[in-house]
């Protein structure tokens, strides 16, 4: 039996639970009386009126909830709330702001669950180019695309891991959990993997994603950007040792050239933020971004 766990903030989910509920609906049929599921969409303190109306339409629909958190507790802890509350065996895991792009998405997951303690499916970008103003993200994910085959993702189970979209037994949540460190944006998913690869629990990827609708403006990216960086030097190893701004930042502590980082960084960075809030933003000079930030944070 499956509990469909949806994490969103201020965004509206319901069309993704319809399409979800539809799904499983026709697969409970099928199935004959051998599976059955629950949905339950979680506002981590959201303050969107709209998408809370939209979200609290599911409570009138059969074997679906909507839970409201009084308080802000970011992605970690509201994913942890969803599991501790979630009745059925195995949880299929995902962001408020997906989308289902295949008719079989729930059937597919079922009829794998037994390939792995946990079963990623991992997630695509939106058809068509970038809305204006978002350039930075798209491009950024367009380029993590070719981490996101499943043959690359089978070769390394655990790194790069993303929760965006997983199905997993629920007795993995008794060895680990969503660090609620991580309050602000950034790197719950990759400390999560972490702790999987370290706890030995088996991992699969599989062919099924979602579509990824959230692609942020690139101011907005930007700043939860930072916020990463900034949650990565507090957090330390050992994530610092697996996360490429901070690997490359001890490279250049080792051989003295941090505080020439830095300077540089200073001189150059309203430049940079020119060219990354810009139309036409660059990749390598996003790279340069992270790093020259990161070394300011030391």
């Amino acid at each position: 039996m499956l509990s469909i766990l949806i994490a969103t903030y201020n965004y509206g989910c319901a069309r993704l639970a319809a399409e979800l509920r539809t799904q499983a609906e026709k697969l409970r049929l099928k199935e004959n009386g051998a599976f059955d599921y629950e949905i339950i969409i979680s506002d981590d303190g959201s303050t969107n009126k709209d998408a809370l109306a939209e979200n609290a339409a599911i409570r009138s629909w059969p074997r679906c909830k909507h839970v409201l958190l009084t308080t802000n507790g970011g992605l970690a802890h509201n994913r942890n709330e969803l599991i501790r509350n979630a009745r059925y065996e195995h949880v299929l895991l995902m962001d408020g702001d997906a989308a289902v792009c295949r008719e079989n998405f729930i059937e597919t997951y079922w009829q794998s669950r037994h390939l792995a303690d946990v079963v990623c499916g991992s997630l695509i970008n939106p058809p068509g180019g970038p809305a204006p103003g978002h350039e930075l993200r798209y491009r950024y994910e367009r380029e993590a695309e070719r981490l996101r085959t499943v043959t690359f993702r089978s070769r390394y189970p655990y790194r790069h891991f993303s929760a965006f979209n997983i199905m997993a037994n629920k007795r993995v949540f008794e060895h680990v959990c969503f660090d609620e460190r991580c309050v602000e944006y950034g790197y719950e998913d990759a400390l999560f993997g972490l702790e999987l690869k370290r706890e030995g629990i088996t991992v699969a990827h599989i062919d099924n994603p979602l579509i990824h609708e959230g692609i942020d403006s690139n101011r907005s990216f930007l700043q939860k950007t930072e916020t990463a960086l900034r949650v990565l030097k507090r957090l330390g190893s050992p994530l610092q040792e697996q996360t490429g701004a901070s690997r490359y930042y001890a490279m250049l502590t080792r051989y003295k050239l941090d505080g020439m980082a830095r300077f540089l960084f200073r001189k150059t960075q309203k430049l940079l933020r020119k060219n990354l809030l810009g139309r036409h933003p660059s990749l390598p000079l996003f790279s340069l971004y992270k790093l020259g930030y990161y070394a300011t944070l030391h």
